[in-house]
């Protein structure tokens, strides 16, 4: 993350100053893709966990090489142990729906925009900042049973348990994509962004394993169950207390990617070169 600030704010100071004079434009528009993750039920992104997303966004591109965005995305994602042999035994799994407000940073390595000199096409990188709400959900008997409240980690009951988490976080967007201009009204991009979550409960998994006869008593049986539903499988609880039920050193990521449509607000023209 701090090598591509590093390359925009140098990108930033050697543009040369003449193409910041160029009027910024505003666009409108409409993301539609694909959501995914990647956490302690998912060590590698698994495609068939792939779900849709959709969101929208305004631009105000400030010069051929920049531009800043505030868009707004909604979409699911989801991780299942099954889908990692090593990690089936566990035998954990979740679904959480992610809403996100994102300000975004945009460089282009071309020149793309409203100038003479502009290209059609450009690649690009991205960064900026997501705050996002999100709820892990399990299912148990054809209902999906929120998570967070059944604190699975003995937040709050067990000493020394981590607090209970927030369902609203910060995260870290970093991604890269293709622009093109369609026409003098439309612009198209192809993207793909990774969010580096500031939590490690976007799966409601990071810590260890609490008592479950603590946990049973004070959150009911549905707790004991989600905290560690290895037994369903084996027929033996493998969830020793204390033992480590995440990964605690690495935090949780989530994706979206896909396609933007957005129109061209042009506010008038004054070129120099």
């Amino acid at each position: 993350m701090k090598f591509i600030c590093r390359i925009l704010v140098s990108l930033a100071l050697i543009v040369p100053a003449k193409m910041m004079a160029q009027k910024p434009t505003w666009e409108i528009g409409l993301f539609l893709g694909a959501s995914n993750y990647q956490g302690d039920l998912a060590p590698n992104i698994v495609v068939a966990e792939t779900k849709p997303a959709i969101g929208g966004f305004i631009k105000r591109a400030v010069n051929d090489y920049f531009a800043y965005s505030l868009g707004l995305n909604y979409g699911t994602v989801s991780g299942d142990d099954k889908n990692f042999k090593y990690l089936a035994p566990r035998n954990m799994h979740f679904q959480s729906e992610i809403f996100e407000i994102t300000p975004q940073v945009e460089f282009n390595f071309f020149r793309f925009g409203s100038s003479p000199r502009a290209h059609k096409f450009t690649p690009y990188l991205f960064t900026g900042l997501s705050y996002f709400k999100f709820n892990p959900k399990a299912k148990l008997n054809d209902e999906w049973v929120r998570l967070q409240p059944l604190t699975t980690e003995g937040q709050g009951i067990i000493k020394d348990a981590p607090k209970k988490y927030s369902l609203w976080q910060f995260a870290i967007p970093i991604g890269a994509g293709l622009k093109f201009n369609l026409s003098p009204e439309f612009n198209m991009t192809v993207n793909c962004g990774f969010r580096s979550a500031f939590t490690d409960y976007l799966d409601d998994v990071g810590g260890v394993y609490p008592d479950r006869s603590i946990l049973d008593e004070a959150r009911g049986g549905d707790a004991a169950y989600f905290s560690d539903p290895s037994g369903a499988v084996s027929g033996i609880n493998i969830g020793v207390a204390g033992k480590q039920r995440g990964n605690s050193d690495t935090k949780d990521w989530y994706i979206f990617s896909g396609v933007t449509l957005s129109y061209i607000i042009r506010q008038g023209t004054c070129y120099t070169f």
